[in-house]
């Protein structure tokens, strides 16, 4: 399986997002044969080549993730062909996704709807303190563990 996670300029959310699912399948699939989901991430407003933001790279290292490699990546077209799954940080973001890519209903969630956690956003931590920056982390961090253990 294929997930693509995507928020505005995939410099904070939509990384952390990508670190913390690929590190729950890592951590919770080691005794699995089968494959693995893959994630990756993009942004629909992204500067291609960007880094990571600073707080986002802090936030991720004090959770024991390095994401310090990480470039931005703008929404395209053959990202959305590679994705089984686009999870999105906003309702927002999910309808742009589904009017511009016209991607089906199906493919298309906010990370929130998916997890079955809430119903709401995941609002972009860009600009604020390094607090908000780790808010936003444990929220995703929280729905990223519902869906990896509906996977197991």
């Amino acid at each position: 399986m294929h997930i693509l996670f995507v928020c505005s300029g995939n410099t904070c959310r939509s990384p952390m997002a990508q670190a913390l699912f690929t590190d729950h399948v890592k951590n919770t699939g080691k005794n699995r044969q089968e494959s693995q989901p893959i994630a990756k991430s993009a942004g629909l407003r992204a500067l291609d080549g960007s880094p990571a933001s600073p707080a986002a790279v802090m936030v991720m290292t004090e959770m024991g993730l390095n994401i310090s490699n990480h470039r931005s990546r703008r929404l395209n077209t053959e990202l959305v062909e590679w994705a089984d799954v686009i999870l999105t940080m906003q309702e927002s973001h999910r309808r742009e996704v589904m009017e511009k890519y016209n991607v089906p209903a199906q493919k298309v969630y906010t990370l929130a709807a998916f997890s079955r956690d809430s119903a709401g956003d995941i609002l972009d931590p860009f600009g604020f303190e390094i607090e908000t920056y780790r808010q936003c982390a444990r929220q995703i961090n929280s729905m990223i563990r519902n869906i990896v253990k509906s996977f197991s």
